[in-house]
């Protein structure tokens, strides 16, 4: 792991969850939810994890713990990136390991690879090829992401050269958008 510069956790749980038809990152799996398991599986890895929420901000601040830090995202309604640049503007200085509050299937052990060694490059996971999330982004890059630069977060990566990792973990590439996605996770989780 490089040891000089501290690794900060990111969740973002900022969207509407208008397609699942209700706020995603308090859907319960045993009995945590689903903020509550990303917070959990950050923590040994990060010395600090936030959570960006925005749209259910309210109902998702009081329904988790009290311990979990969160940060409201006002303008959630522009899009990821903005709960993005929100989420990092947050943070101190760090590199910054980036999770969806819907990919609750991640292996801790992708977690702790994407982590792991010299940092000097974004990391992206691929599975079978397929990149997917979460992200490490190189704290010299984070001024760039959080300025008023209007190019997606994939035209950066691939601009500045990304450092992709092979993983076994088919997790990374599946979103829970819709409750079918949801209930097929729940099925296979048993």
């Amino acid at each position: 792991m490089d040891l000089t510069t501290p690794i900060r956790g990111l969740v973002l749980s900022a969207g509407r969850s208008q397609r699942m038809g209700r706020p995603k990152g308090l859907l319960k799996l045993g009995s945590s939810s689903l903020i509550e398991k990303a917070v959990s599986d950050l923590d040994e890895i990060c010395d600090i994890v936030l959570v960006a929420a925005g749209h259910h901000y309210h109902a998702i601040r009081e329904a988790t713990q009290a311990h979990i830090a969160m940060h409201p995202v006002v303008d959630w309604h522009h899009g990821m990136r903005s709960s993005l640049r929100s989420g990092l503007r947050a943070l101190p200085d760090g590199h910054v390991l980036v999770r969806h509050v819907d990919q609750p299937g991640i292996k801790y052990e992708t977690l702790r690879r994407l982590c792991a060694g010299r940092i000097s490059r974004p990391r992206v996971l691929a599975y079978r090829g397929q990149a997917g999330h979460p992200v490490l982004i190189p704290n010299w890059l984070r001024p760039v992401i959080t300025g008023q630069d209007q190019r997606s977060l994939r035209q950066i990566f691939n601009e500045v050269g990304i450092q992709k990792l092979h993983i076994n973990d088919a997790a990374i590439t599946r979103n829970l958008n819709r409750r079918e996605d949801w209930e097929r996770f729940l099925f296979e989780f048993r």
